[in-house]
């Protein structure tokens, strides 16, 4: 860009998120990391942009890596990029209560359709983030089946801290 290189993570951080403000793209450009969402194989391009972005959230959210509910158990195992972005992403949509929007709130939204009523059957789950797999993502690589789980505390549906994403 410009006769400059760039990392996706720059791109994403440096340029996009400050200038377009849409949390979707945590979930359209990243690292290209096992534990980040899978890359669109194309461009994002004008008038399908928003459907793209939405299409990328769906697919992160059906990806069960990175969002997995057991209703049983009353847990939700999440992607720690949902941790680190947390505010990013609540702050985006207003809901029709008082309270400040929570990751329960969002994230149905773009869950798959089973997923979807069990999680609001159950909106006190405790939220489990599963620690964040930072190998590179290539094609010839056989993926791993899952990042964890690495239990944490339980934080409150409503509030999770807001943390800095770690350098990597």
């Amino acid at each position: 860009m410009g006769g400059k290189q760039f990392s996706l993570e720059q791109v994403e951080h440096r340029i996009i998120r400050p200038q377009y403000r849409d949390p979707r793209v945590h979930f359209a450009l990243n690292c290209a990391a096992l534990g980040c969402p899978v890359l669109l194989r194309g461009a994002y391009q004008g008038e399908a942009l928003d459907s793209l972005l939405a299409a990328q959230t769906r697919r992160f959210a059906a990806d069960p890596r990175q969002v997995r509910l057991v209703p049983v158990a009353g847990v939700l195992h999440l992607s720690r990029i949902l941790e680190w972005y947390w505010e990013h992403l609540t702050r985006w949509f207003s809901t029709p209560s008082t309270a400040a929007p929570a990751l329960v709130d969002y994230l149905p939204r773009y869950l798959p359709q089973d997923q979807t009523a069990p999680l609001r059957r159950h909106p006190e789950v405790k939220l489990v983030f599963e620690e964040c797999d930072w190998s590179l993502n290539q094609q010839a690589l056989n993926r791993k089946k899952d990042c964890g789980p690495f239990p944490r505390p339980p934080w409150s549906p409503a509030r999770v801290p807001d943390r800095a994403r770690p350098d990597h």
